[in-house]
């Protein structure tokens, strides 16, 4: 949620004045200013699409961390464009690697949340990560009314390569930990049920057991020879 949150923020920066840097510094006109903004998502989908792949062949965590560097390093790339071209192109990469790892955290977050608390644990996501891209925004038109449109592309680029970096030996450790705790918990409910299921059993005369032609189990009783 720290990751994503500065993340949010960080976005917020950019694009509180995004339309002001496009028509005034990279040639965008007012009236296509949509279709760059088009042009930027088309990132969207093929890195929510990829994101599973990605985390596959690398692991959740990497897969986050590579997204925030990506990301950050894109808006870099927009800081020194000079014209609408190089910088649609790297606001596409930006929503790729964005999206990337939406997918993977909130997955992560879903997986991991207490079952009765993730409606609680849903609400505080939102609030917290959504409610920072308002803050950047507020923050982004002061950087560039004080260094000019460009700063905060430069800022939000070199913080979230600086966030990312910071975070990726924690994150490490905490998902190590919480997944950890998840495989014993399941091994515990495992027991658990087992463990019902043989009190049940011997409770009620019953037992488990399959016939061809049924389904794979139903309830028999037991005969008095013991055979169902």
């Amino acid at each position: 949620m720290t990751l994503l949150a500065a993340l949010a923020g960080l976005q917020g920066l950019v694009m509180g004045v995004l339309v002001i840097t496009a028509t005034v510094d990279w040639g965008v006109s007012k009236s296509l200013y949509g279709v760059f903004l088009a042009a930027g998502a088309m990132g969207n989908v093929p890195g929510a699409l990829l994101a599973d792949r990605l985390a596959t062949r690398i692991g959740n965590i990497p897969t986050l961390i590579a997204s925030a560097l990506v990301s950050g390093l894109a808006y870099l790339v927009m800081a020194s464009a000079k014209g609408w071209l190089l910088a649609g192109a790297a606001f596409a990469v930006v929503s790729f690697a964005v999206y990337a790892g939406s997918v993977i955290a909130n997955s992560l977050r879903q997986r991991l949340s207490p079952r009765e608390l993730m409606g609680r644990v849903g609400s505080a996501w939102r609030g917290i990560v959504w409610g920072a891209f308002p803050i950047g925004s507020l923050i982004g038109g002061g950087l560039a009314d004080l260094g000019g449109l460009r700063l905060p592309l430069l800022v939000a680029g070199v913080a979230q390569c600086v966030i990312a970096v910071v975070l990726a030996g924690p994150l490490t450790v905490s998902l190590a930990a919480s997944e950890r705790a998840e495989q014993s918990a399941d091994g515990d409910q495992a027991v658990t049920a087992a463990l019902e299921i043989e009190a049940a059993q011997r409770s009620s005369g019953r037992r488990l057991h399959g016939r061809p032609g049924r389904l794979p189990f139903h309830w028999g009783r037991r005969s008095r020879t013991g055979r169902p």
